[in-house]
């Protein structure tokens, strides 16, 4: 049992970044979990200028803009708002920056 508990770690809801009350998560680029939940989706994990650790679900537009990003940059994930998919359903645009 204990075994079989140090290959699973919990993603809690306040782990999570919430781009509706703070629109910029800025920080260093510090993990990329994939195949991550249900849905296969990557997780990345961004470590604030405080020491705090944040995540950020990946989508089809994060994935692609986060994919030449190495790891340990300083970047900027923005979320730029929503626009309607293919499927009618709402997807959310982001801008990625990184440190020079």
């Amino acid at each position: 049992m204990a075994e079989e508990q140090k290959k699973w770690r919990e993603v809690k809801g306040n782990d999570i970044h919430d781009f509706e009350a703070e629109p910029i998560l800025e920080g260093e680029y510090a993990d990329r979990e994939e195949e991550v939940g249900m849905n296969k989706s990557k997780l990345y994990s961004i470590k604030k200028e405080d020491g705090t650790v944040e995540k950020v679900w990946g989508t089809t537009i994060l994935d692609s803009r986060m994919a030449d990003v190495a790891l340990n940059s300083q970047i900027q994930i923005e979320l730029k708002g929503t626009m309607p998919n293919k499927y009618g359903k709402e997807t959310k645009i982001y801008a990625v920056r990184i440190r020079e």
